[in-house]
C-alpha cells in the first residue's frame, strides 16, 4: 500500500519544526480506508477586518478519493476527535493549516491563477469550536456494583 503522506511545518506558537501525517492506508479486518487530515474554509468578516476561518476536517476515503460514509466511519472520526484537546486542536490543526496556507510567511498572497486578488497576514488571532474540548483527559469514574 502507499506509504502515508507527510508535510512538514513550523508551528509558530512553539517554533518546533515537525512532519505531520495527512493521509494513511488503514486495514483493521475487512475494512480498508483512508483518513486524511482535510481543511474546510471560507472568508468571514468580524466589523470591518476581514479574515479567514479555518476548519480543520478528518475525512474517510475507500480508495484514496471516493468519500466512505456510514456508522463505521462516522464511528472513527468519533474515536478520533475524542483524543484532541484544546492545545492538540490549535497546534495540530488550527496552526498547521495556517502554516500550510501561507506556506509559513507572515504575509502571504492570495491569488486566481496568476492574479493577486488580496494579501493575508497574521497568526490566527481565535478559535471557535462548535462542540466542547476538554482542556484535560479526565479518567472514566468506575461505577460501584449494584449501581
Amino acid at each position: 500500500m502507499d506509504a502515508p503522506i507527510q508535510k512538514r511545518w513550523t508551528s509558530g506558537r512553539t517554533g518546533r519544526t515537525q512532519s505531520r501525517t495527512v493521509a494513511k492506508h488503514y486495514e483493521y479486518g475487512k475494512l480498508k480506508f483512508f483518513r486524511h487530515q482535510a481543511l474546510d474554509y471560507g472568508f468571514e468578516r468580524y466589523g470591518d477586518l476581514w479574515a479567514i476561518a479555518i476548519n480543520p476536517r478528518l475525512m474517510f476515503t475507500t480508495d484514496g478519493t471516493r468519500p466512505w460514509e456510514g456508522e463505521a466511519a462516522r464511528s472513527y472520526a468519533t474515536s478520533a476527535r475524542v483524543e484532541e484537546y484544546n492545545d492538540a486542536y490549535l497546534n495540530n490543526n488550527i496552526l498547521f493549516w495556517a502554516y500550510q496556507m501561507s506556506g509559513g510567511r507572515e504575509l502571504f498572497d492570495l491569488r486566481i491563477g496568476d492574479e493577486t486578488v488580496a494579501q493575508a497576514g497574521g497568526p490566527p488571532i481565535t478559535a471557535e469550536a462548535a462542540f466542547s474540548i476538554q482542556s484535560n483527559p479526565v479518567a472514566a469514574r468506575k461505577r460501584p456494583k449494584g449501581e
